[in-house]
């Protein structure tokens, strides 16, 4: 009886942590095209990931993060999206997660920063 408590037990504080890591992951609105003077660069980083430049942004007050050529981050709103584009054209690989695009070519790949 002991031990599948403990069993649960351990199952449970798993999924907590799984659903913490889960929720602090920034949330992707979409490709966007560039548009002169919104999102201007604040910073870049070779081991560049959505998260970092989510938590730069959020620290700056921003409600959105976009992420420029692999390794650049810049923060802004909703108000300065530009126009949305097919997800296939941000397709830049994040400097620091080959698993997610972190824009295109005058394209920026934008998450929430909450």
């Amino acid at each position: 009886q002991l031990l599948k408590m403990a069993r649960v037990f351990l199952a449970l504080a798993v999924l907590f942590v799984v659903v913490g890591m889960i929720s602090a992951l920034p949330g992707y609105r979409g490709c966007y095209e560039t548009t002169d003077g919104t999102f201007p660069v604040s910073g870049t980083s070779a081991d560049m990931t959505p998260a970092d430049c989510a938590q730069h942004c959020a620290a700056k007050g921003k409600a959105l993060a976009a992420l420029f050529g692999g390794k650049h981050c810049g923060c802004g709103s909703a108000a300065d999206l530009g126009k949305e584009v097919p997800e296939t054209d941000c397709n830049i690989e994040c400097a620091g997660d080959q698993s997610e695009d972190c824009g295109g070519v005058e394209k920026m790949s934008v998450f929430t920063t909450a």
